[in-house]
């Protein structure tokens, strides 16, 4: 006859040769051997082991246990990026995801513990980088890859919820774009008169064209007939020679300057 396997939720509790009392519960059964899986808790006192195993215990009851895992934020936002962005986002989206890891997420919160970031954690980074003058759109950018990595850390159940679902985000200022005047224009004209760079900046002024999309244009793309350019494609910024060429979703087509 079979030995008769633990149920889960069940659990001891014995005191240890050095003193210290053990609680053992059983957390749940492994689903490759069958076998119960443990998990043992140590206190100073029965009175503590019991009272940490009643807290386990509940969990398991309304099914909120979380097994333990000590994977840092750094290490979870590098696992995220190379097994759930990496060959489903654009290179340009991946580029700039790496950006604000490096940069933002894990010099705050990078050492901490994926299970034990709160709120709090996700608030003062935001409040940390608004303190630093870094504007609301660049926190709410570093808000949008936190969450989308903490997200997936749920879904995985490594975490029980999103604490940046609380967290609250400074205010966007939207400032309002002022062009050049028509007696403006021909002195910015003037200006760069002579510059390597003339041709590229007079597009960019004439086509409204940013400078992504300037830096990726092919002469395929340049229609000389009918004076227009279609706007199908970007560079990623800052990067030289051999740069990937990103498509944009939507191609647009402007008219080329006669200048």
């Amino acid at each position: 006859m079979s030995k008769a396997k633990a149920p889960q939720g069940a659990g001891t509790i014995r005191q240890r040769a050095n003193g210290k009392w053990e609680a053992r519960i059983v957390t749940g059964v492994n689903p490759g051997t069958g076998k119960p899986i443990r998990r043992s808790i140590y206190a100073d006192t029965q009175k503590e082991a019991r009272r940490q195993m009643t807290a386990i215990l509940r969990e398991l009851d309304r099914g909120t246990y979380q097994t333990p895992n000590k994977i840092a934020v750094s290490e979870w936002m590098q696992e995220w990026l190379t097994t759930f962005c990496a060959g489903k986002v654009k290179p340009l989206t991946y580029q700039s995801y790496e950006g604000i890891i490096k940069n933002h997420i894990a010099p705050a919160i990078g050492a901490v513990e994926l299970q034990a970031v709160k709120v709090t954690h996700v608030q003062r980074l935001y409040n940390s980088m608004t303190k630093a003058g870094l504007s609301g759109k660049t926190v709410k950018n570093v808000s949008a890859v936190l969450h989308k990595a903490f997200s997936v850390a749920l879904k995985q159940g490594i975490i029980q919820t999103n604490p940046c679902d609380a967290a609250e985000l400074p205010k966007v200022e939207h400032h309002e774009i002022t062009p050049l005047t028509d007696e403006e224009i021909p002195r910015f004209l003037t200006a760069i008169d002579g510059s390597p760079m003339r041709n590229a900046y007079a597009l960019c002024l004439f086509a409204g064209l940013r400078e992504g999309e300037c830096l990726g244009l092919s002469w395929k793309q340049v229609d000389f007939e009918r004076g227009r350019i279609v706007v199908s494609q970007q560079a990623p910024e800052g990067e030289g020679q051999g740069r990937q060429v990103l498509h944009s979703p939507q191609h647009q087509e402007r008219k080329a300057p006669d200048h």
